[in-house]
């Protein structure tokens, strides 16, 4: 949320300098003055308060107003970028005053799409990230979304940040989600809520706006929401709430959820067999033989089989994990190694030594899996780190 004290220095600017401040939080990307100026006159915002005509040199007086209250911040030898705390202020204001509509289709007059063999596309990631910010926050449906979300999806940046957290997460504002079309916001809020698993500090606020947008809708909202709101349930240990968010779901993705509420109940052996299943389903209707689950189910399955003792079980288990620990980089990729690790170690092929060799990870999850392998392995504990654990 947006500091009060902030917020009241935003609404004393004048209008020319919030419709600056909006264009930044639209485009995403650092702009430069020329860049800037280009796009104010095309969108008829040509005088500054003062009511001279804009130009370089008078807008580099607004500029370096913006920057002196740290309302904007140079990228070096690229331009100018919005606090990220102003963004959803900016936008909000460029709303009220029906200059939206103005400074969007002044960046597509701009900035417009290039052609390909077959069809149009944003001429890059950043370029299709404003277009699909501008048109998320204008209501667009699903049909005029789809294309320039795939490009964006499809993109190597998308693999590090989802574009959809990128645009909504960063900071979370309530207020922006009502923007969407009503078509796409359980999407919205299902990538938000399985994005906050690794970002704990935004996880309570949307976690809350999820539950009410749930009770707005009378429990009408697509699947992947009511699975994404489950398997955040279940690592707050809320295995009810979990079970009633996965009502109205199917598919390998509901069963493996409801195996996780049995494995935490203490049927270990059904959840496994459940799991399994699970896992053949998803590799059957994507066609993947090698397609994971994802997130902290999958440990606790990992853990479960490697501990049962039924041969069946562990083969199953090394299995999974050779290949996981194959895969790029990814959320997982550390609890991964971790859990190969403990099944090395238990095999008597590495030494426990090589545990205490781990860096530590910034990840919560993952430090939380670092204790219980040390745990697990009777090793000492970090006291640096007791603090952290507790």
């Amino acid at each position: 949320m947006t500091d009060p004290k902030l917020l009241a220095e935003f609404d004393a600017l004048p209008l020319n300098e919030k419709a600056i401040l909006a264009l930044l939080a639209l485009v995403g990307e650092p702009m430069g003055r020329t860049a800037i100026l280009d796009h104010l006159n095309h969108a008829r915002i040509e005088q500054d308060n003062d009511g001279n005509l804009y130009t370089v040199a008078t807008l580099d007086d607004s500029v370096s107003r913006l920057e002196r209250l740290a309302f904007i911040s140079v990228v070096t030898g690229r331009g100018f970028v919005c606090n990220p705390k102003l963004r959803w202020p900016a936008i909000r204001s460029a709303i009220g005053t029906h200059a939206m509509e103005d400074l969007c289709a002044a960046y597509a007059e701009l900035v417009p799409l290039r052609q390909t063999w077959n069809s149009t596309e944003p001429r890059s990631y950043r370029a299709g990230m404003a277009r699909l910010r501008m048109g998320l926050l204008r209501g667009q449906g699903p049909q005029q979304i789809q294309q320039v979300l795939a490009y964006c999806l499809g993109s190597y940046e998308a693999a590090q940040l989802h574009p959809i957290v990128d645009i909504f997460g960063r900071p979370f504002e309530p207020g922006m989600i009502t923007l969407v079309s009503p078509l796409l916001q359980d999407d919205v809020l299902a990538v938000l809520m399985r994005n906050a698993q690794h970002e704990s500090a935004t996880a309570p606020v949307i976690r809350e706006f999820c539950e009410m947008h749930l009770q707005r809708r009378h429990g009408d909202v697509n699947a992947e929401l009511r699975m994404a709101m489950a398997e955040d349930a279940l690592l707050c240990g809320r295995l009810d709430d979990a079970k009633r968010y996965l009502e109205r779901t199917a598919g390998p993705q509901s069963q493996y959820l409801a195996s996780i509420i049995v494995l935490l109940r203490g049927a270990a052996s059904a959840a496994i067999i459940g799991f399994d299943a699970a896992l053949k389903t998803l590799r059957r209707d994507t066609g993947k033989r090698k397609q994971l689950f994802t997130g902290m189910g999958a440990y606790l399955y990992l853990l479960s089989a490697l501990r049962s003792g039924d041969a069946k079980h562990l083969k199953a288990a090394e299995a999974y994990l050779e290949i996981a620990v194959k895969l790029p980089k990814n959320h997982d990729s550390a609890v991964h190694q971790q859990i190969d690790m403990l099944r090395q170690i238990r095999a008597g092929i590495m030494q426990v030594d090589a545990v205490s060799s781990l860096s530590w990870e910034p990840s919560l999850q993952t430090q939380v899996f670092q204790f219980l392998l040390y745990f697990l392995l009777s090793l000492p504990q970090r006291q640096e780190r007791r603090l952290q654990l507790q």
